[in-house]
């Protein structure tokens, strides 16, 4: 998952760089190309390497965890504090620092921009998709909603395998959502592929 230089070099990275730039054009109100730009211009700082070899893709969010004892809840909790900091400090660091050119390229060429530019027809589409219980709530689930539109755009615009991109949405919202999130992701993307 590590290139030569350190780097992300994975399309999982270039999803997760994507989705970060979307969902803060989204909460800001800016167009997602120039929020990316705007961290690309940002001072470089280097990133430790060992940050970088710690990264895990596939940590998981929201799975309810059990523990037998004080002791091991305290262990828990300083090893999710640890991998929040390394998510931090990845998620927020100059891009250039953290993600090969070929993630760069990706995530800007492809996934921002087909997002972008095809947002109104995915946001049709993503309404007629949400469940009744997210409806109302749907400014609560930008980030949700943020990944399904992604992966409209990746199936639509790009041409990705509709399995491959379901799964890795279904692995964002693992990855960066609540509980619920993956089975409501993977049920309406699920139901889109089937209807198209």
């Amino acid at each position: 998952k590590l290139d030569k230089f350190h780097r992300l070099r994975s399309p999982r990275a270039a999803r997760e760089l994507s989705l970060c730039v979307l969902y803060a054009g989204l909460v800001s109100g800016s167009d997602p190309l120039e929020v990316l730009e705007d961290r690309m211009q940002a001072r470089r700082e280097r990133v430790d390497e060992k940050v970088l070899d710690q990264y895990d893709h596939d940590a998981k969010s929201g799975e309810p965890l059990y523990v037998s004892c004080e002791s091991e809840a305290k262990e828990l909790e300083f090893q999710q504090e640890q991998q929040s900091e390394i998510d931090a400090a990845l998620l927020t660091a100059h891009p250039c620092v953290v993600y090969n050119k070929f993630v760069l390229r990706y995530g800007k060429e492809k996934i921002i921009k087909a997002t972008s530019e095809g947002r109104e027809k995915q946001e049709a589409v993503v309404k007629e998709l949400l469940p009744s219980t997210w409806k109302d709530e749907s400014n609560g689930k930008l980030l949700e909603t943020t990944i399904m539109h992604m992966a409209i755009a990746e199936i639509e615009v790009l041409g990705t395998s509709p399995n491959i991109v379901i799964n890795e949405a279904v692995e964002l919202a693992k990855r960066f959502c609540d509980g619920f999130a993956p089975r409501v992701v993977n049920g309406c993307l699920g139901n889109y592929f089937r209807s198209r």
